[in-house]
């Protein structure tokens, strides 16, 4: 979430650059416009996987919060953990948080958002999801024995390009 923020905040600042530069500013236009491919949607998926589910705060309330977040706030992991309604005196190391598989799910194609929150409401988080059989997949409402088939084939391809990227940055 820091850093998609951080990367929307950059954007800002070099287009107002390549407004300068006019037609000279052309390729760097293209540039970023492939740099930023997918960043907000990437930043929403981010904030609904770890937004507390009972906090008073919104969806909207808490992306709407992250954007006018100073600087400064925004380097500070604490600050952000509140922001998402954890509770700021909790040690933000020590408090285990793990996704609910949003923004996972969101890059599996032609899967509509409303069959992905039905999925994350009926297993509640990414460990359950990806432990989750065809069969069990099928029980969704919106999910069929061929959607259950694309989502499972969709999830072990997030894992091989994470574990390819992981293995690329060593």
């Amino acid at each position: 979430m820091q850093r998609a923020e951080l990367v929307t905040r950059m954007a800002v600042e070099i287009e107002r650059y390549i407004v300068e530069l006019g037609t000279e500013g052309r390729l760097i236009e293209m540039q970023l416009d492939e740099t930023m491919v997918g960043v907000s949607a990437d930043k929403a998926a981010l904030v609904h996987d770890y937004l507390v589910q009972d906090s008073d705060m919104s969806f909207a309330t808490a992306l709407d919060q992250l954007v006018r977040l100073a600087h400064q706030d925004l380097l500070d992991f604490g600050r952000l953990a509140e922001l998402l309604g954890y509770d700021r005196k909790l040690n933000t190391l020590d408090y285990p948080v793990s996704p609910r598989g949003i923004r996972i799910l969101g890059r599996i194609p032609r899967l509509p958002k409303l069959v992905v929150q039905r999925i994350v409401t009926e297993f509640g988080g990414l460990e359950e999801l990806l432990a989750a059989t065809d069969g069990a997949l099928e029980i969704v409402d919106g999910v069929g024995e061929i959607r259950a088939k694309d989502i499972r084939e969709g999830l072990r391809r997030q894992q091989e390009i994470n574990l390819v990227d992981r293995y690329l940055q060593t």
